[in-house]
């Protein structure tokens, strides 16, 4: 009886062994990569990260440059490339377009083997730092408070409170673009001058002991170099010492 029990078992093992299903079988081969997405692309000269749009088949990119920092715009080098899992292109890191048109394309082919065409369109680079800034008739504003159990709150001109400021009122300061680094972060050359008055202002009131210089003055007078990292959200900006000030801006009005 022992005998026929251990046969028993051996034989439903056997069985359930041969009803058991493949785990991998519905991954296994490349019938299942049907993606044919460009994740992500860098070209020679890009600035920023690169717009990827698609719409079924409607698969295009943006890429933004400084045109004229590219020494030829038919072999413009792609420096590096992402695709979907298992895709793949003839267009890889190290390889060229030729974006003399405006446009080129991409074409990506699936694991499976399907392609799609991915249309590429180089686009002038224009920073939203990029020109000439004047502080002008505009005010230096800063939001003010008291730590009173009572206390206010309230909006207030810089100038009415730092006697040495005014100074400021014809400042310019000019931003330029050089190029971009191997992130596609512009970065360029600054330079801040005194304007028409030859003085610099100063976040100080003497009478009162006041210099805010430190907390307020975040571009440098001088020249200098700026980075606009877009991975955080900073200027870094580094003066003619040397010295690096890392800050955030914020464009609400070009005009």
């Amino acid at each position: 009886m022992k005998k026929l029990n251990n046969i028993y078992f051996i034989v439903l093992a056997l069985f359930f062994v041969a009803c058991t299903e493949n785990p991998l079988e519905d991954v296994e081969g490349t019938d299942w990569q049907k993606e044919r997405n460009v994740v992500s692309i860098l070209l020679e000269g890009q600035i920023g990260t690169a717009i990827i749009e698609r719409n079924f088949d409607d698969a295009k990119i943006k890429i933004y440059a400084k045109t004229e920092n590219i020494a030829d715009l038919s072999k413009v080098e792609i420096k590096n490339i992402e695709l979907s899992y298992g895709a793949s292109s003839t267009n890889e890191k190290g390889t060229t377009l030729d974006l003399s048109s405006g446009t080129a394309t991409i074409a990506v082919t699936a694991g499976a083997g399907e392609t799609l065409n991915w249309e590429v369109t180089l686009l002038p680079f224009k920073s939203d730092l990029e020109g000439t800034w004047y502080i002008g008739d505009v005010r230096m504003y800063c939001d003010m408070f008291t730590w009173e159990s009572w206390g206010w709150e309230k909006n207030e001109s810089m100038f009415s409170y730092l006697a040495e400021l005014n100074p400021e009122l014809d400042n310019k300061i000019i931003f330029t673009v050089e190029g971009a680094d191997a992130k596609g972060n512009p970065f360029g050359n600054y330079e801040h001058n005194a304007g028409n008055d030859g003085a610099f202002g100063s976040y100080t009131d003497a009478s009162k002991g006041w210099n805010f210089n430190t907390r307020f003055r975040k571009i440098p007078t001088g020249k200098g170099t700026w980075l606009r990292d877009f991975e955080r959200n900073k200027v870094i900006i580094t003066d003619a010492n040397k010295v690096e000030h890392l800050t955030r801006f914020r464009v609400t009005n070009r005009n």
